[in-house]
């Protein structure tokens, strides 16, 4: 903060129009910042509505996921056992080709026919046909056998395709209450509509609301910048215009001097020895090269009402030159 004695130094030496215009630009630099930064502050609270819209579905969206992805690894897991089954029966198959129930029948008229005697004896099988029968009896026996475990494998097999079929129905329902849950958010907030039900698109919008916030600080920061300056120009205006209306004056400006000597005006002793001091006689010098000037006359000091230098407190009356 700049010390009082030199609060309104910088203003001292400008005219009065110039300190109107650096009011008007500051005002008008004051209104757009605060029309920007109203903006994006109702941006930025509409964006925090919609976030918690979002991570209020993406937590009952976690939910699903997390029994999703319990039903995908029974699935996967399960999967495994039922290619197993379906391998033992279909290889048994390939190798055996007459189902469970015509072996079962033929297994049993062989067995019949070698255990049960005939009515009439010359009916009974010789021993190459005995031996025959019996050969077939145990092939039977050994094909009932692996039918037995390829029908056991199929019945697993289809009651594992069931349990996989439950699930799969369980994975459906759980997709429609996502899209249930997705539906009821984008209705209540359209934006969510472009936006996508997860943790990423989440910290994609708090990202942009930092942003935002940091934004809408560096507008507060130039907000009271402007205000700050108005505040101070309107205070120099209102005290200078107070000096003068009470008939305060003070020394003209060292530019001042140098145009009317150029010009060939009046100056005062005081206004002399002020150009000399400061050098001014040099940059006379060069004007009078390119264009003649009419001679300095030197004349009685006079008192004149100009601007009032700005200072804080009560400003004082200063004594004419002629007392």
């Amino acid at each position: 903060r700049r010390h009082d004695s030199n609060l309104f130094d910088d203003l001292d030496d400008l005219e009065a129009y110039e300190i109107r215009e650096r009011l008007a630009q500051h005002r008008a630099g004051l209104r757009a910042t605060e029309q920007q930064h109203d903006s994006l502050q109702s941006e930025r609270r509409a964006l925090i509505s919609t976030v918690q819209l979002l991570r209020d579905a993406v937590g009952k969206s976690s939910g699903i996921s997390r029994e999703r992805g319990k039903l995908l690894k029974e699935l996967r897991e399960r999967r495994k056992r039922v290619d197993e089954q379906r391998n033992i029966r279909d290889s048994i198959n390939e190798r055996i080709a007459p189902p469970s129930s015509l072996i079962d029948s033929l297994l049993k008229k062989t067995l019949k026919r070698l255990t049960v005697l005939p009515d009439d004896l010359l009916k009974m099988p010789n021993l190459p046909t005995e031996i025959k029968q019996f050969s077939f009896l145990f092939e039977l026996q050994q094909m009932h056998a692996q039918k037995n475990l390829s029908d056991a494998a199929h019945d697993e097999y289809v009651k594992l395709m069931r349990k996989q079929q439950r699930t799969i129905d369980n994975l459906d329902a759980l997709k429609d209450e996502r899209e249930q849950i997705a539906s009821v958010t984008t209705s209540e907030d359209p934006r969510l509509k472009e936006m996508k039900v997860n943790r990423k698109e989440e910290k994609q919008l708090n990202k942009r609301i930092a942003s935002m916030l940091d934004t809408i600080l560096s507008q507060r920061d130039e907000i009271k910048g402007h205000r700050r300056e108005i505040g101070r120009l309107e205070a120099f205006l209102r005290i200078r215009t107070d000096a003068e209306r009470k008939g305060h004056t003070v020394q003209p400006r060292i530019q001042d001097i140098q145009q009317r000597a150029a010009s060939g005006g009046a100056l005062s002793l005081e206004e002399l020895s002020r150009l000399i001091s400061s050098g001014g006689l040099s940059d006379l010098d060069s004007r009078e090269e390119e264009k003649p000037s009419r001679s300095t006359r030197v004349e009685p000091p006079k008192p004149k009402r100009r601007k009032a230098k700005a200072r804080r407190g009560k400003p004082g009356r200063q004594k004419s030159t002629q007392d």
